[in-house]
């Protein structure tokens, strides 16, 4: 089943970009609008065209991207947001993060990171491109003055079990959880370390003394 996308920014050569970029793979994802502006885009909405994923730019005319996430977790909370910005500062990521968005990759992205980006946003799982999960991780070592605190005790034993090298599946049924769950804490993970892989969690993990060597 395709991927049901809507593009949200308002230059005209990003929209052309990502449509070619869709294009390419039309088997998996389906362009279902386009739209140059906020307001734009909850015209298409209220018109009745349903997407699965909403690429969305953070400064446009008339509303902000900010303004609109608001806007679309209130009425669509359903459809799941990418921001698609170089826009990437710690206090607008930290305040979209509080509102809830999915995911957040600069435009600066690869094909393969907006393909993976847009396939994780839409089965529910989070994604943040490598430069914004950085600044993700500035912010909450800020806050967490680098503590022992900064990692829960169920991601303590996720990032030893992956240290250890249980698949997802193993390490769901070794903790009595769903694989999705497990999935989901690692990106939570992620996004901590600012990293967007097993391996460079472990690596991390094995630096900072959180698991030792296997």
């Amino acid at each position: 089943m395709q991927v049901k996308i809507i593009t949200v920014d308002d230059h005209p050569l990003i929209r052309s970009g990502i449509r070619l970029t869709l294009l390419s793979r039309k088997e998996a994802y389906e362009l279902v609008g386009e739209a140059s502006s906020g307001k734009e885009l909850l015209s298409l909405l209220r018109k009745g065209i349903k997407p699965d994923v909403v690429l969305l730019d953070v400064i446009m005319p008339e509303m902000s991207g900010i303004e609109v996430v608001k806007i679309l977790r209130r009425e669509y909370p359903e459809i799941a947001i990418l921001m698609l910005s170089s826009e990437s500062n710690q206090k607008t990521i930290l305040e979209l993060m509080k509102i809830g968005i999915d995911g957040y990759i600069s435009k600066n992205y690869t094909n393969y990171e907006l393909f993976q980006a847009i396939n994780n946003v839409k089965d529910g799982f989070e994604y943040f491109g490598r430069d914004i999960a950085k600044i993700i991780y500035e912010i909450r070592v800020s806050k967490n003055k680098l503590s022992d605190g900064i990692f829960t005790q169920r991601e303590l034993e996720i990032i030893d079990l992956c240290g250890k090298g249980f698949s997802t599946k193993e390490i769901a049924e070794q903790l009595f959880l769903s694989a999705r769950t497990i999935s989901n804490h690692k990106q939570h993970i992620f996004s901590k370390m600012g990293i967007n892989n097993k391996y460079e969690m472990i690596k991390y993990a094995m630096e900072k003394g959180l698991i030792a060597f296997h």
